[in-house]
């Protein structure tokens, strides 16, 4: 506490009694906490009013403090000493008899600034705490006092947005932030209504929002490949496609994707190996599933006659153990199987052995997979591969 008012040089007062002032007599400027630390030299001697966040009633019951946390490292201590204010405050009310939450009711602050008397720091002291409207009915009033003073004003509209989300940093508030996200969002896609569909300047500047404001890159990019596809002039899609390129899009298949988009379009997936993330098809991923599965295996295939297996197979009747050679002659869907259409092969040590692994992929999407030679899974056609 000490240190706090030595770096920021508040003083504190015990306050003799006061009238509560209403309100609406400080009709001037209020402060927030960045502002009232850049002026407070020119603030001695005036009553001020100051937003900020009620932390706790603090102290003993004879010399009690507010508490008020103004920004995430500050908290600093405000003296009442009123009767009016002390019993308010003492039950958690402010002087209109509203319920306080610790370190979450948003207050105004009343305060007079004196000069320091026998040190450098100023006294602030306290005439009155009244809570204001919670952070999202705060910005709420806000936005909707914009929206209908020009519904269509895009700038002060992300104003609005710009502070909830700071207020929501500062206080740690993801309510808040969800809110204004969604309210960026809402905004941004009013802004696409309004351009002009030759307008590439505007068209990049809305794409650069959606990745700073709303940290959507998959966003601007559906955004740039949409007017890309509506407008045929070439110049705009030139100036389209380069921005579009600075920010790792890819044309494929004729739309503009993202770096993932455009991976999962070719079948990869991505994986963490170590420490390190890569991409891998997702035929090789399902065959690293089962290996690892597999693996933990420690007893050994029960393995039938060869005959046995080679008269299940021309019947029909696929099962565990069977050789390459018998299910290739494995009758499904009334012809036999035959040979696979991509083969993958892995030697894996386990224990003091070494197991061979091969994948077998067929066209129509069946696999089958085998173990030192004899059939161990055989995912059905339908089974999706690993999407992560």
């Amino acid at each position: 506490m000490t240190r706090l008012f030595t770096k920021f040089h508040w003083g504190l007062l015990f306050a003799p009694a006061l009238l509560l002032v209403p309100s609406q007599v400080f009709a001037e400027k209020i402060y927030t906490p960045t502002e009232l630390k850049k002026e407070l030299p020119k603030l001695i001697n005036k009553k001020i009013r100051v937003d900020a966040k009620f932390y706790e009633i603090w102290g003993e019951p004879q010399s009690r403090y507010v508490k008020v946390l103004l920004e995430p490292e500050l908290k600093f201590y405000l003296p009442n000493q009123t009767v009016a204010i002390r019993k308010s405050l003492d039950k958690g009310l402010d002087v209109k008899g509203q319920k306080l939450t610790e370190k979450s009711s948003n207050v105004i602050i009343t305060a007079k600034i004196y000069p320091p008397r026998n040190g450098p720091s100023p006294f602030l002291f306290l005439i009155s705490i009244e809570k204001t409207d919670d952070d999202e009915t705060r910005f709420s009033k806000q936005l909707t006092t914009v929206i209908n003073a020009d519904a269509k004003n895009i700038t002060a509209r992300l104003n609005v947005t710009f502070r909830a989300r700071n207020w929501a940093r500062v206080y740690n508030n993801k309510s808040l932030k969800d809110w204004a996200v969604d309210q960026d969002r809402g905004t941004l896609e009013l802004n696409a209504t309004l351009l002009k569909s030759k307008d590439s300047k505007g068209w990049i500047e809305l794409a650069d929002k959606y990745d700073s404001i709303l940290q959507d890159r998959p966003g601007a990019i559906s955004l740039l490949d949409g007017a890309y596809e509506k407008e045929k002039d070439k110049a705009f899609r030139d100036a389209l496609s380069k921005k579009l390129e600075s920010i790792e899009a890819y044309y494929y298949n004729g739309q503009w994707v993202g770096f993932r988009d455009y991976k999962a379009m070719e079948g990869f997936i991505e994986r963490l190996q170590g420490r390190k993330k890569i991409w891998i098809k997702k035929e090789r991923a399902e065959f690293e599933d089962v290996i690892n599965k597999d693996r933990k295996r420690s007893f050994p295939f029960i393995i039938k006659a060869d005959q046995t297996y080679m008269a299940d197979a021309l019947k029909g009747r696929i099962s565990k153990g069977m050789r390459p050679f018998q299910l290739v002659k494995l009758k499904w869907n009334g012809k036999e199987l035959g040979f696979p259409d991509h083969v993958d092969r892995s030697r894996i040590n386990v224990g003091v052995n070494t197991r061979i692994y091969d994948q077998w992929i067929f066209n129509n999407g069946q696999r089958f997979y085998f173990v030192d030679g004899h059939l161990f899974s055989w995912p059905d056609a339908k089974t999706p591969y690993p999407k992560k």
